[in-house]
């Protein structure tokens, strides 16, 4: 060949240079990533949606990835005869379904399941359900629905039940169990409510909601909603539920949106064993709230309303239509912050004879955050009307009520059974009244004045004698910010410590009041079962003492600095 002029010789084709030794290694291959293919499935269960994977790569597939060389060979060794061939194409085949079956039982698989909530929440990646190892075909049915009863004593069965039917197709038998499902709660921790205003949310939740009620709630006892603040959603699961579940006794609607017009009638008439309507913190029309009254009152048993207006109508209604009723909560949305004092109460003025001759099995009377005067003559004859079976009677307020004597007279004349009383924020009532009232095992006694009502309250006296009479019964008082004397309430205490029976004093409330040493350590000495003095405010008592003690070792402390010596 002719060479160039700087001595080299040109070649026709180039050569790839040879490998150099160097110590550097090469560059390792990297495998090629197919992207997925996400396909959503609904499952039978309607409780979860499955999310599969699909690769367009070699590991789904069973394939491997062989070099040219490799096939090269591969071909030379399979042409010497006919035989090695179907042997090598039978032996792919079992490659084949190895891989195909390893990819599906891997750890790695792309197949997993997203727990979402059909209402609208999102959930996290679990495995798949796999096979059964034995103890779950060995184990009866009704031992794991036991075991289930006990979680949903406790925290109900949503969303406990949903997820437990994702374990195995036992625990899915066990958690379908209708007996599981007699109360059902659904709070709006189980609806992310970003998602309740969504058309498309709305459907689902609808469509789970009803496939609920077909498929697994056709024993439910007690519903409660919590926390739904829309409208159309509210009335469709009453419409849903009343339709639905001829068993159902209670509905409970708290802090819920205002259902329709309709809504509360159907429910009335839809379901004949309905005695529990609990629609607190849940605005209602009173028109409403009359027509279901008019159409389920007759066996209604307990009832809890909020309304801050047109209560003599309620009320009206409730004794026209109620003579089974045994619990009545009447509450008004009130302002709790002290600089919102001027708003005023509403005020009740009723003829509660009407109310003691219409519900005379009432057991419990809360009449919350109102105003209650008399309404015309008050009877005073120990012989007519009255609440014969009152248990509770609570008229508390967070703002001063202008309740008398007489008025508490009139309610209470004929109360013998009275366990609880509760007259905070009433600083009108007089310990006089008090002294005649019929009950003589009263157990839980409050007389606590809050914010604006314990400056405007005068002083009060005999307040040894009221002590003095229940110190046998009492198990929580509560006398705070109450204006009375220093000896007459040292007096009280000591009658509430007489070591003549054992002392059912558990909690005592003295913020705010003159108590002295020598009553508050008389009490620690002589009622071992207290768990909660509250001390605050308490002028003459030493520093450190003027707070809350409720745990075991704060009643301790308290004892030893107040006790000259160990407790008798």
């Amino acid at each position: 060949m002719a060479s160039r002029e700087d001595g080299t010789v040109p070649s026709a084709k180039r050569k790839a240079p040879a490998a150099i030794d160097s110590g550097v290694s090469k560059k390792p291959r990297t495998s090629r990533t197919s992207q997925a293919e996400l396909t959503v499935v609904q499952r039978t269960d309607n409780d979860m949606l499955v999310i599969e994977t699909s690769w367009s790569g070699s590991v789904l597939s069973g394939r491997r990835r062989v070099s040219a060389g490799a096939k090269k060979d591969a071909k030379r060794k399979n042409s010497g005869g006919k035989g090695k061939k179907l042997k090598t194409l039978a032996k792919r085949k079992r490659v084949k379904s190895t891989a195909s079956k390893r990819a599906e039982t891997s750890d790695n698989s792309s197949k997993f399941v997203l727990e979402v909530d059909k209402a609208g929440g999102s959930g996290s990646k679990r495995e798949p359900m796999g096979e059964d190892v034995g103890w779950g075909t060995r184990l009866p049915e009704a031992v794991l629905v036991m075991i289930f009863q006990c979680v949903v004593d406790e925290d109900g069965p949503v969303p406990f039940l949903c997820r437990a039917a994702r374990v195995c197709w036992l625990w899915r038998g066990a958690a379908a169990s209708p007996v599981l499902w007699r109360r059902v709660q659904i709070s709006r921790c189980c609806v992310e409510p970003q998602l309740m205003g969504r058309s498309s949310s709305k459907s689902q939740i609808k469509s789970t909601l009803s496939w609920l009620v077909s498929n697994r709630l056709p024993l439910m006892q007690e519903f409660h909603l919590s926390g739904w603040n829309d409208q159309e959603m509210v009335d469709y699961a009453i419409r849903v539920v009343s339709s639905e579940c001829h068993q159902l006794s209670c509905v409970r609607l708290n802090r819920c949106a205002k259902p329709g017009n309709e809504t509360l009638l159907l429910l009335g008439q839809s379901c004949a064993g309905l005695h529990s309507l609990d629609l607190k913190d849940t605005s209602v029309e009173i028109s409403s709230a009359v027509a279901f009254l008019e159409a389920a009152g007759d066996r209604l048993q307990r009832l809890w309303l909020t309304a801050s207006n047109n209560l003599n109508g309620i009320l009206t209604a409730i004794s026209s239509n109620c003579p089974a009723l045994r619990v009545l909560e009447v509450d008004t949305r009130m302002p709790m912050s002290p600089e919102m004092s001027a708003h005023k109460l509403p005020t009740l003025s009723f003829p509660f004879t009407r109310l003691q001759n219409g519900c005379p099995h009432l057991q419990v009377l809360r009449l919350m955050n109102m105003c209650i005067t008399p309404s015309g003559r008050v009877q005073l004859d120990q012989d007519t009307g009255g609440f014969p079976e009152l248990q509770e009677l609570s008229l508390a307020t967070m703002d001063r009520s202008s309740m008398a004597d007489t008025t508490l007279w009139q309610l209470l004349h004929r109360s013998p059974r009275l366990r609880l009383l509760d007259l905070r924020g009433c600083p009108s009532i007089t310990p006089k009244c008090l002294l005649q009232l019929p009950c003589y095992d009263l157990e839980e006694l409050y007389l606590g004045l809050y914010l604006g009502t314990a400056c405007e309250a005068r002083l009060k006296r005999d307040v040894q004698l009221v002590l003095a009479r229940w110190a046998h019964s009492l198990s929580a008082l509560d006398v705070n910010s109450q204006p009375c004397r220093e000896a007459e309430l040292e007096e009280g205490l000591l009658s509430l410590a007489a070591p003549r029976a054992a002392s059912r004093l558990e909690a005592l409330n003295l913020a705010g009041t003159v108590a002295t040493v020598a009553g508050v350590s008389a009490v620690l000495r002589h009622c071992p079962r207290l768990s909660s003095v509250n001390l605050t405010s308490c002028r003459n008592l030493p520093r450190g003492l003027k707070r809350l003690h409720r745990t075991p070792a704060e009643l301790q402390e308290l004892r030893e600095r107040l006790l000259p010596g160990p407790a008798e």
